[in-house]
């Protein structure tokens, strides 16, 4: 990477800061329990891990609404409702579980973007799950009652969370801040990106995404610019 460039990247990743992380009040639109209390399941205690974005018919990649509280488990009933309260800081939402994980995968759930951003969880965190009730199939999901908007680049795909770390610390190297590997579904199995942002108001992500490329650093908006 030139000189040049890497002035410029340092220069646009020093304004990204610390997110705003998401308000945790929300306006539900998932019914927890239609069963008596008594009949509710226990409440659990797990892990919780991050999910950021899944393929889609066109063989691309979409991140998750930022907006719609929602969450996978390989284990489970989906759809189903439950409180999820992170336990290392007492946050609480609501979220609608309706995604299969592969087998096996880590944790009692995976979070959506929203609901991980509300309960300011991106690694394995632990979790208590409580008043899991059956959903019905057309159920909309908890939204959050504020949201700001924010941009993010995205690498290419990474079939292992290691290959995902090694070009994070390259990226990081090169001058690149505020990276996460998030974890992704394609094709029903984990896959990784790297996300850069949330991009200050002032850069359009397009050049951005345009400028890193010329430096060797392969991101892209969601849209594939």
């Amino acid at each position: 990477m030139s000189k040049r460039v890497a002035l410029f990247v340092l220069a646009i990743t020093g304004f990204l800061g610390t997110p705003v992380i998401a308000s945790p009040i929300l306006q539900s639109a998932c019914t927890l329990a239609q069963t008596p209390s008594s009949a509710a399941s226990p409440p659990r205690r797990g892990m919780a891990t991050w999910l950021a974005w899944q393929d889609n018919d066109d063989g691309d990649f979409t991140p998750l609404s930022r907006e719609q509280l929602t969450a996978a488990s390989s284990t489970l009933p989906i759809p189903s409702c439950a409180r999820v309260t992170n336990l290392s800081n007492s946050r609480t939402v609501v979220v609608l579980i309706d995604q299969r994980s592969p087998a096996h995968s880590f944790g009692l759930l995976q979070l959506g973007s929203a609901a991980a951003e509300a309960l300011d969880i991106h690694s394995a965190t632990p979790i208590e799950l409580q008043d899991l009730a059956p959903a019905a199939a057309n159920t909309s999901a908890p939204a959050l009652a504020r949201v700001e908007k924010k941009n993010f680049l995205w690498s290419t795909q990474y079939a292992n969370s290691l290959r995902a770390e090694q070009h994070l610390l390259a990226a990081k190297q090169a001058g690149l801040g505020e990276l996460r590997v998030a974890p992704g579904l394609i094709n029903g199995d984990w896959s990784y990106r790297l996300r850069l942002g949330p991009l200050p108001d002032a850069i359009s992500p397009a050049i951005l995404a345009k400028t890193l490329r010329k430096a060797g650093l392969d991101f892209r908006t969601s849209e594939n610019d």
